[in-house]
């Protein structure tokens, strides 16, 4: 029988082999056999993307908890290019290792990408093809309308996406506009709010599910929500998530895990999550409202408060304290204001009856 599982379930489930911790309490295993076959899977991904012997691969993805980075690197060695793996963050060094292997395939986020595109004449006086690249394949992330095309015209190569596993960094499947899916065992659409596969060719809502940590027999919801009519082989790309983690900077936020950390802290009211995108990348903010007004401008609160959620949040983000009586637009904990749009909300049958909604 098939088990169909989300993030929240996986606590109960003991792991061996390679643990994959895309956040807390979010652990997925896998063997040795089942390494190697991600290894395949990225690798048959990476050459229907172009990639072959004559490359030299940088990869910018995190290899914090998910080893996407190393594993894609190692992806493209395995098809005869030269590659490497960087960390993401700090543009400067990206752009410097760039030059330095001399690239000709940059595998990053579609933020990432952007943002290191408004960098490169600021920080180095460069135009962006002068970098030389052939190709960016971006993943992890869904992109603001016209990204894609102004990576492809700044920088006069080919752009493409990648569907990265986030749960183990593997690159599943890569396209266009859709996505050419590398192993249909390992990746699929189902059905949004029941625990069945999509049928091919329906326009619908559709969640991204995944293999979990390579199990025959089990279902993984990645909260990747896509629009449009899935067939037995290609999907299309993901425009919102949904559930109790939030993608945002190239990583999904887990709000039960924020909620935990906040509680243990005296005065805690409400909180809420506040993501918005006003240039190239995701601002994150936690706005926590006190019920004892003379902590809101308290140092030491303030201090604890930013420790809190740093300890269980893997992206730069700010920490504001307001009053409780202050006009925040959110009550609850676990609430998102979402200014970005993608995020429909907690409850799969809502956003399920969102979408059909004429």
């Amino acid at each position: 029988m098939t088990a169909w599982l989300t993030r929240a379930t996986l606590a109960d489930h003991a792991v061996a082999g390679w643990a994959h911790m895309s956040s807390p309490g979010v652990v997925v295993g896998s063997s040795s056999a089942e390494l190697e076959r991600l290894g395949d899977v990225s690798a048959a991904t990476l050459g229907a993307a172009g990639i072959d012997r004559t490359d030299r691969v940088m990869v910018a993805l995190a290899n914090d908890g998910i080893a996407a980075g190393s594993l894609v690197a190692r992806a493209a060695v395995t098809l005869g290019a030269t590659a490497g793996s960087v960390s993401p963050r700090g543009r400067t060094r990206v752009i410097r290792a760039l030059r330095s292997l001399r690239a000709t395939t940059l595998i990053t986020t579609p933020c990432g990408a952007a943002d290191l595109l408004a960098r490169i004449f600021i920080e180095f006086g460069l135009q962006p093809e002068d970098l030389g690249l052939r190709r960016v394949l971006v993943g992890g992330e869904i992109p603001s309308p016209g990204t894609l095309r102004q990576l492809g015209d700044e920088f006069d190569c080919d752009i493409q996406r990648l569907l990265l596993d986030p749960f183990t960094g593997a690159a599943l499947a890569q396209g266009i506009d859709r996505f050419e899916v590398t192993a249909t065992d390992l990746v699929a659409c189902a059905v949004l709010d029941r625990d069945e596969l999509a049928s091919g060719g329906v326009d619908g809502a559709y969640e991204l599910v995944v293999r979990a940590g390579g199990e025959s027999d089990a279902w993984l919801r990645t909260g990747e929500v896509v629009l449009g009519a899935p067939s037995a082989v290609t999907a299309p790309v993901a425009s919102h998530t949904v559930g109790d983690h939030v993608l945002a900077r190239g990583r999904w936020l887990s709000l039960p895990a924020i909620d935990r950390a906040l509680a243990g802290i005296d005065g805690v009211a409400h909180w809420y999550l506040d993501v918005s995108r006003d240039g190239t990348l995701d601002r994150v903010a936690v706005v926590v409202a006190l019920d004892r007004p003379a902590l809101v401008d308290d140092a030491m609160w303030a201090g604890r408060i930013r420790e809190a959620v740093e300890s269980v949040v893997p992206v730069r983000v700010e920490t504001r304290a307001v009053g409780v009586d202050d006009d925040t637009p959110a009550q609850e904990p676990s609430t998102v204001l979402d200014h970005r749009g993608h995020h429909v909300g907690l409850d799969r049958k809502a956003a399920a009856r969102a979408f059909a909604a004429p």
